[in-house]
C-alpha cells in the first residue's frame, strides 16, 4: 500500500487515414534467339494523414492508499485499488501546468522510385549470363505541429463557467480480464469534445480562454519535421547453370556478384532547434552462390551462401526526433543519419522430398553471422543534460527534470542458428469430400547471441542475449478445405518467449520480453456466383493475451492486455 501516489486519466481521439497508389510499367523484348531484355519501372506514394490527434488527461495528487499486489498467483494480473473513488468527478482535478489540452496534426508521406534493367543471353544450353542494373529512390517526410503554448497551458474551468461534473464522461468498467476481486476497474475520463468545444480550442487562435494556436518552430514537435532521401545503385553480374549429370541428375544454380553504392541525404531539427543536414554514401560487395541438385525428380538438395545487407528504416536515420514534455519523466527519441546497415554473411542448406502432387516435405539449416547490428539503446539523464531545446518548456517545468533519451546505434552483432521443418500435403487419396482437405505444418528452432551494447557508450559494458522479437521454437498448423466453390482453414500459431528490448535501462545487464503465445484464427470463403464471393474472417479465436515482462530473473509484469476475439465479414465481386 502507498500513500502520497499522483493519478493521471486519459481520453484520446485520432482521426487518420492513408492513401496508397502504384503504378508500373514493364516491358519485355527478346534479343535474338537467345538473348532476352526487360525493363520495369515502379513509383509508389503512401501518405498518412493524421488532421488531429486530441488528448485530455485529469489529474489527482497525493493520493492515499493506494494498493498494488502482484503476489503469488498475481503475478500476471496483479490487484490493483486506487484507494478512492475514481468515479466521482470531485475526486479529480483538471489544472493548469500538470493536466493537458494536446492537439497534433501530422502527416508522413513514403515515396518509392523504382528503375530496374535486366539483360541475359543463354551462353549455351548449360550455362545463361546475366547482367543487370537496380535503381531505387526512397523519400521519408515527416510533418507535425502542435500546440505553441505548450500541452500543459490550459485554462481554468471557471473561465467557462464549467465543473469538473460538466467536462467527465459518465464512468466506465473496464473488462476485468482476469484481474483479482478487489481491484478498481471503474473510472471517469475527460469529455474531449465538450472541452474543445467549451474552449474553442479548434480556432487554432488566441481567444479569451488562451493561447491555441499550431505549429512546429518553437514547441516539442519540431523535431518531428524531419526528412530523408536515399539513393540506392546496384549493379549485378550472374551466371546461371543447368547441368545434366550421371544417374539422370540434375546440377542447377547460380553465382554473382553485386555492388551496392547507398546515398543518403537527410534533414532535422537537432539541439537548440537547429535545423541539420547531413549527407552520407557507403559501398558494398555482395557476392552470392546458390546451388540445387535434382537426385530425382522428386528429391531436391540446396545449398547457399551470400554477403547481404539490409539498410535502416528511414525513420531511424533523421538528425532530429520526437521530444515529450507532458508528463514526467520526458522523453525523447533521436535519430542517427550515421547509421551503418545490417550486415551479414548467411549459409543456408536444405533437402526437399515432393512425395506427391502438390506435397513436400523438407527440413533445412540456416546460418547467420552478424557484422552490423542496428540496437535501440536508451539512456536517463536530465532535460538540460541532454541539450534539448530549453524554449520548449513552460514556466512551471524543470530543465532538471529526469529525462528518457532513446536512439539507435551500431553494435558488432552476433550469431543465429538454427532449423526448421516442414509438410505440406493435399489429402488427395482419401474418398469424396475429403479429398479437399488439406495440411500444412511447419517448426522453426533458432538459437541467437548478439553483443548489446548497455549505454549510448559503445566502449562501455555489454551484455549477450538472444536476438530480440525472435522467439527460439514457432509453430504453425493450418488445416484446409478447398473445392470450386467453398475455401475454408482454421490456423494455429505458436511462438516462445522472447526478449523485446535490450538492456531493460541503461546500463543494467537485464531485458524485457514477452510470454508464449498460441493464436488461431480461422476464414472461409464462398463463390456464389462467378462474379460474387462471400468471405468470413475470424481472428485470435483463443483471445491470446499480450503480456511482457521485465527482468529475465524477475519477470515484474510490464504489459498484460487483450484485444478480444474479432470478426470480418466480407463481399467481393470481381467483373
Amino acid at each position: 500500500m502507498f500513500d502520497g501516489t499522483d493519478f493521471s486519466v486519459t481520453n484520446s481521439h485520432d482521426i487518420s487515414t492513408t492513401e496508397f497508389y502504384q503504378v508500373d510499367l514493364h516491358i519485355e523484348q527478346e534479343v535474338g534467339d537467345r538473348g532476352h531484355a526487360s525493363i520495369l519501372y515502379g513509383q509508389s506514394d503512401s501518405v498518412l494523414d493524421n488532421p488531429y490527434s486530441r488528448l485530455v488527461t485529469f489529474s489527482r495528487f497525493d493520493g492515499n492508499g493506494f494498493t498494488y499486489d502482484a503476489r503469488g498467483d498475481n503475478k500476471k494480473t496483479p490487484l490493483v485499488s486506487y484507494g478512492f473513488d475514481a468515479t466521482n468527478p470531485s475526486n479529480w482535478q483538471f489544472q493548469n501546468g500538470y493536466d493537458n489540452i494536446r492537439e497534433f496534426t501530422s502527416r508522413v508521406t513514403n515515396r518509392l522510385r523504382n528503375l530496374k534493367a535486366d539483360f541475359k543471353y543463354e551462353l549455351s544450353d548449360e550455362l545463361t549470363g546475366k547482367v543487370g542494373i537496380a535503381i531505387k529512390r526512397f523519400t521519408f517526410i515527416s510533418e507535425r505541429q502542435q500546440r505553441i503554448a505548450g500541452t500543459t497551458v490550459i485554462p481554468t474551468l471557471a473561465s467557462a463557467g464549467l465543473s469538473m461534473a460538466d467536462v467527465s464522461l459518465p464512468a466506465i468498467t473496464i473488462d476485468t480480464i482476469g484481474i483479482p476481486a478487489g481491484s478498481s476497474n471503474s473510472f471517469i475520463v475527460p469529455d474531449i469534445d465538450k472541452i474543445m468545444a467549451a474552449y474553442n480550442v479548434d480556432c487554432y487562435c488566441i481567444n479569451q480562454f488562451g493561447d491555441f494556436r499550431i505549429g512546429s518552430v518553437g514547441t516539442g514537435s519540431q523535431g518531428d519535421n524531419r526528412a530523408v532521401v536515399e539513393q540506392d545503385i546496384s549493379p549485378y553480374i550472374q551466371l546461371d547453370w543447368k547441368i545434366a549429370l550421371a544417374n539422370g541428375m540434375t546440377l542447377r544454380g547460380d553465382a554473382g556478384l553485386r555492388y551496392a553504392k547507398t546515398y543518403q541525404r537527410s534533414r532535422g531539427f537537432v539541439g537548440t532547434g537547429t535545423l541539420v543536414r547531413v549527407k552520407r554514401n557507403y559501398d558494398d560487395f555482395l557476392p552470392a552462390l546458390n546451388a540445387a541438385l535434382d537426385i530425382t525428380p522428386k528429391i531436391t538438395v540446396r545449398a547457399a551462401a551470400a554477403s547481404v545487407m539490409s539498410r535502416p528504416s528511414l525513420g531511424f536515420l533523421t538528425p532530429g526526433g520526437s521530444i515529450g514534455t507532458a508528463q514526467s519523466p520526458f522523453t525523447a527519441t533521436v535519430g542517427n543519419p550515421q547509421l551503418d546497415p545490417y550486415r551479414a554473411t548467411n549459409i543456408d542448406a536444405s533437402a526437399e522430398w515432393y512425395f506427391a502432387p502438390g506435397a513436400i516435405l523438407s527440413a533445412g539449416y540456416f546460418y547467420k553471422d552478424i557484422a552490423s547490428f542496428v540496437q535501440q539503446i536508451s539512456s536517463t539523464t536530465t532535460y538540460a543534460a541532454a541539450g534539448l531545446p530549453l524554449g520548449l518548456l513552460t514556466p512551471s517545468q524543470d530543465p532538471n527534470t529526469t529525462t528518457n533519451v532513446t536512439s539507435y546505434v551500431n553494435t558488432t552483432g552476433g550469431k543465429i542458428k538454427g532449423f526448421e521443418l516442414q509438410y505440406q500435403q493435399p489429402f488427395t487419396f482419401l474418398p469424396s469430400f475429403l479429398a479437399n482437405f488439406g495440411t500444412i505444418l511447419n517448426y522453426t528452432h533458432i538459437k541467437s547471441n548478439i553483443r548489446y551494447i548497455l549505454t549510448t557508450n559503445a566502449n562501455g559494458p555489454t551484455l549477450i542475449a538472444p536476438l530480440t522479437n525472435v522467439s527460439p521454437n514457432a509453430a504453425n498448423a493450418t488445416v484446409y478445405y478447398e473445392d470450386s466453390r467453398l475455401s475454408a482453414r482454421v490456423s494455429l500459431a505458436y511462438r516462445d518467449e522472447y526478449v523485446r528490448q535490450v538492456p531493460l535501462r541503461s546500463g543494467l545487464a537485464d531485458y524485457t520480453g514477452s510470454y508464449s503465445t498460441t493464436n488461431v484464427d480461422a476464414s472461409m470463403s464462398y463463390k456464389l456466383t462467378d462474379g460474387l464471393t462471400l468471405s468470413l474472417d475470424a481472428i485470435n479465436l483463443t483471445n491470446q493475451a499480450t503480456s511482457y515482462w521485465d527482468g529475465v530473473n524477475l519477470r515484474d509484469q510490464q504489459v498484460y492486455s487483450k484485444t478480444g476475439r474479432q470478426f470480418f465479414v466480407g463481399a467481393r465481386y470481381k467483373f
